[in-house]
């Protein structure tokens, strides 16, 4: 990839979340957190990882993962090889936390 300014976008559902760009790194860590509301258990989580240049973005290399994996364990750690590409991954840890409704009551 050379040296490029790189940053990982994460799409879920109708939501997406963008890390922040790190410049000039072959090896960039990012240790961001993000939180998925209003997602379910058959969606999947799109990993991109894209270079930001001053005219347009491009794509370096994305992975998808299956939130059935996720939801069945509680939580992943692992790391993700970026299918467009020839080398290239990603370590992520996901964890899945359901959320209440409202009208459910908690069990004592």
């Amino acid at each position: 990839w050379g040296t490029q300014n790189i940053f990982i976008r994460l799409r879920a559902g109708r939501q997406t979340h963008d890390s922040r760009i790190v410049r000039n790194n072959l090896s960039p860590t990012w240790n961001d957190e993000f939180y998925f509301h209003d997602i379910y258990a058959q969606d999947t989580l799109i990993v991109e990882c894209l270079c930001k240049r001053t005219i347009r973005t491009s794509l370096l290399g994305s992975c998808v993962i299956l939130m059935p994996d996720v939801v069945v364990n509680g939580s992943v750690s692992d790391t993700f090889k970026f299918q467009e590409v020839s080398q290239g991954e990603i370590k992520l840890q996901l964890e899945w936390f359901p959320v209440q409704s409202q009208g459910q009551a908690s069990s004592s």
